[in-house]
Formats: C-alpha cells, sequence, structure tokens
C-alpha cells in the first residue's frame, strides 16, 4: 500500500513559522500521551476515587456482623434520702423519710447511670451476604467506570493528537501547493505585462482562482491545526506540550476478524462490564428483599450501672434502687412488622431484575451494531486509503509534466489548474483518509473494550 508522507525538513518548518512554540516544550509521543492522561486526566482520578468508595460500602456491609446497640450515660446531683427502718421488717418496710427540702435540696452528692445494651447477628438469613454481593457489584461497576473514562480519554487525546498531526501534514502540502501556485501568477502575469501571447487574462484568473481556493482551504486547517493542539494541552494539562515530528502514517494494522471484536466486547468493554455487574447487584437486592421477611437472629447483652451518693438504697424490690449493678445475656428474635411494605419491597425488586434483565439484552445488541459498524468504517477506510494513494500518484505524475511543461512555456492554464487542483486535492484527501483510518481503528477498540490495558 502506497502511504503518504512529508518531507521531516517540511514539517519542522512550516512548524516553526506557523505555530511559535517555547523552546523547551515536551514532545509527547501517542503512547507517552495516553500514558500521561490515563494517570493524571481529573475525570481518571475521579472515577478511581469512585472505587474508593465502592470499597468502603462493602466495608460497610461486612460490618453488618459486628454486634450493634446503644451505650448510655448520664451524671446529675444526688440529694440526701435515707432509709429509716420501720418496727416491723427493715428489709420489706423501709420507707423514705422527706422531713425537709434541705434533705432533698441543694444536692449533696453525685448521680450517675451506665447502661450498655448489644445485640451480636448470628443469623440474618442472607440479608448480609446479600448486602455484601450487592456492594461487591458495586465495586466491579466502579472498575468498569475507571475503564470507560480511561478509554474516552485516551480516545479523546488520540483524536487531538492526530488531527494535529494531520493538521501540519496539510498545512505543509498546502503551503508547497500555494507557493507554486503562486510563482505561476508572477510567470504568467510577466508574460502578459511583456505583450507576449503565449497566456492570457483568463489562464492569469484560472490561476488566481485556485491560489484563493488553496488560501480558503488552509484556514480551515490552520483552525484545526489550533483545535487538535488546545485540545491535546487540555488534556495533558501541560500549557507547553506539543506532538513528536513523526511523519503522518497508518499507527497499525487491522489484524482481527469482526468476531474478534465482538467476543472481546462481552468480556472488556466497561458498558457490557456494567450490565453485569448491574444484574448481579440487582438479584442480590431481590435476595435481600426475600430475606427481610424472616426474622434475624442475635444475642442480646445488657449492662447496668447506677451509682447515687448520698442516698440510701432501699431493701424493697418494688422501688426504684438508685445503686444497682447487673448484667444480662439472651437469645432474641428480631422482626420488624411492617410486612404489607415488605412484600411492596419484594414485589419491586422482582420488577426490576426483570427490567435490568431486559435492558441489558437491549444494550448488549446495540453494542453489537455499534462494534459491526465500526469495524466496517475502519475496512473502507484503509480501502478508501489504498485508493487514494494510487491516485495520489497519478495525479502527482501529470502535475510534475504540466510544471514541467510551464517552465518552457507550452502548458496552457486550464491543464495547469486541472493539474494542480487534481493533484492537491488528491493529495489533502489522502492525508485525511489516513487520519481517518487511525481513528476508525481508534473507535472500534474503543466500541470492543480493548482501547486501554
Amino acid at each position: 500500500m502506497m502511504r503518504a508522507r512529508v518531507p521531516l525538513v517540511l514539517m519542522t518548518a512550516l512548524a516553526i513559522v506557523a505555530t511559535p512554540r517555547d523552546a523547551a516544550a515536551r514532545r509527547y509521543t501517542l503512547a507517552e500521551l495516553v500514558a500521561k492522561v490515563n494517570a493524571a486526566y481529573p475525570g481518571v482520578q475521579a472515577a478511581r476515587e469512585g472505587v474508593e468508595a465502592a470499597d468502603a460500602q462493602l466495608s460497610q456491609a461486612t460490618r453488618l456482623w459486628w454486634p450493634t446497640g446503644q451505650l448510655t450515660f448520664g451524671i446529675t446531683g444526688s440529694p440526701n434520702i435515707r432509709c429509716l427502718p420501720s418496727t416491723i421488717d427493715c428489709v420489706q418496710t423501709n420507707v423514705v423519710d422527706l422531713r425537709s427540702n434541705d434533705q432533698v435540696l441543694p444536692f449533696h452528692g453525685v448521680a450517675f447511670n451506665l447502661g450498655i445494651n448489644l445485640v451480636q447477628p448470628l443469623y440474618t438469613f442472607g440479608k448480609i451476604e446479600a448486602a455484601r454481593g450487592a456492594a461487591k457489584a458495586g465495586i466491579d461497576v466502579a472498575r468498569a467506570q475507571v475503564d470507560k473514562d480511561r478509554a474516552d480519554v485516551t480516545f479523546n487525546v488520540t483524536r487531538a493528537y492526530w488531527l494535529l498531526k494531520w493538521a501540519r501534514t496539510a498545512m505543509a502540502t498546502l503551503d508547497d501547493g500555494k507557493s507554486r501556485l503562486k510563482e505561476w501568477v508572477k510567470r504568467i502575469n510577466d508574460e502578459i505585462d511583456k505583450g507576449k501571447s503565449t497566456y492570457t487574462e483568463n489562464d492569469l484568473v484560472r490561476i488566481k482562482l485556485a491560489l484563493d481556493t488553496a488560501e480558503l482551504t488552509s484556514l480551515d486547517v490552520e483552525k484545526a491545526r489550533e483545535l487538535g493542539l488546545s485540545g491535546m494541552r487540555m488534556l495533558t494539562d501541560d500549557p507547553d506540550a506539543d506532538i513528536d515530528e513523526e511523519d503522518l502514517d497508518i499507527s497499525e494494522p487491522m489484524e482481527h476478524p469482526l468476531g474478534f471484536y465482538e467476543d472481546a466486547a462481552r468480556v472488556h468493554r466497561p458498558e457490557a462490564r456494567m450490565l453485569a455487574a448491574g444484574t448481579e447487584a440487582i438479584r442480590n437486592a431481590h435476595k435481600l428483599q426475600v430475606a427481610n421477611l424472616i426474622p434475624d437472629l442475635g444475642l442480646a447483652f445488657s449492662f447496668t450501672y447506677a451509682y447515687a451518693q448520698s442516698v440510701d438504697d432501699p431493701q424493697n424490690a418494688f422501688m426504684n434502687h438508685p445503686n444497682a449493678l447487673g448484667a444480662g445475656l439472651a437469645l432474641v428474635v428480631r422482626y420488624n412488622l411492617d410486612v404489607p411494605m415488605r412484600l411492596a419491597n419484594l414485589s419491586k425488586a422482582k420488577a426490576d431484575e426483570r427490567v435490568l434483565q431486559q435492558r441489558r439484552r437491549q444494550a448488549l445488541g446495540g453494542i453489537s451494531i455499534e462494534i459491526e459498524n465500526a469495524w466496517l468504517d475502519a475496512r473502507a477506510a484503509r480501502r478508501r486509503t489504498d485508493l487514494l494513494a494510487h491516485s495520489e500518484k497519478v495525479a502527482r505524475g501529470w502535475y510534475n509534466a504540466v510544471d514541467q511543461n510551464l517552465q518552457v512555456g507550452v502548458a496552457e492554464s486550464r491543464d495547469l489548474v486541472d493539474a494542480a487542483r487534481n493533484f492537491f486535492e488528491l493529495r489533502m484527501r489522502h492525508l485525511q483518509s489516513i487520519m481517518d483510518v487511525n481513528m476508525a481503528t481508534t473507535a472500534l477498540k474503543q466500541a470492543a473494550g480493548v482501547l486501554v490495558q
């Protein structure tokens, strides 16, 4: 296959004249650009933090096995309360003698109460396991999101790289064409001024129109060059970044059949992985709602310690005891009596699972069509490049022959304009096709989920 190349000296000279750059600017290869944005682009960094958040959710679900409960502690002043022994039975008939307010207020000491109640889950009939399964699916989604953001920024920086390289190469071609057209305008104009009949005013007009067309095309190419440069610098967060000076060429061959990319997408494409993880999450949500209909078994532990200074502890079991120490341990069954709401949540979980299954089928079908379209685009772009390479070669021969005839004054202006227009048009289309091949290959790899490792 014929591949278009522009002399390195010409591209370098054009870059120096057209785009002033810092002498210390860092020049990146495509691989270096991809590595830089994958490591430091804010969107990728944010997605990586999302993985940390998903890990924390899994930790929360795992800690549901830990005991839960409450600890209460209160402190206040203690009044002066004494028990007077009864003449009958001090143990059973003690009473509190509140003979004056001075014995109650003001405070005569400190009183506090410490209480601890804990419940250790023993068996939840799958509630915690379902929560952990959903959290693990969330981690898979977060990791797939990282790869999706990496693929997106890789595609964007690749597009900026090839756009900038194409624009500089195309500008070099246009500058060469414009310089030759200016030479022809001057030659024909001089011939007309000298009164020679070799060329006419119509010949001069045709050449000038061709020159104006080249100038107009240069405006679009210059805009593309600036967009590619600014986009690349924005993505790399480097205001002085630039690209290497390698020639514009096809980066890599398309070696695999369509089936390879379709199979790769099922395993590697982030969206497909998100769908799989989402299906797993909704399945665990269904399991959780089923488990919520069953009570939990646990072990309950309680501890109480109360103390009131300057207060006697009555010996009557039916009275409050301001000074107490106690603990308890029991097997408990815990169940919230919101059964109608739980049944409704179960029905919703079943419906959500069915919805996601159908959405996944729909999305996978769309991904398959997208991959086939990208594969066909890449194949067509390569065939187009081969045809344009051959056409450019033929047009170059015609252009050189007419140019030589112009030097000896035997070329007609119509042939000159036609030859120049065809050559430079085909040259520009060939350069565009090379960029299209590289971007079509990039788009195909992105669709298959193999653009980044």
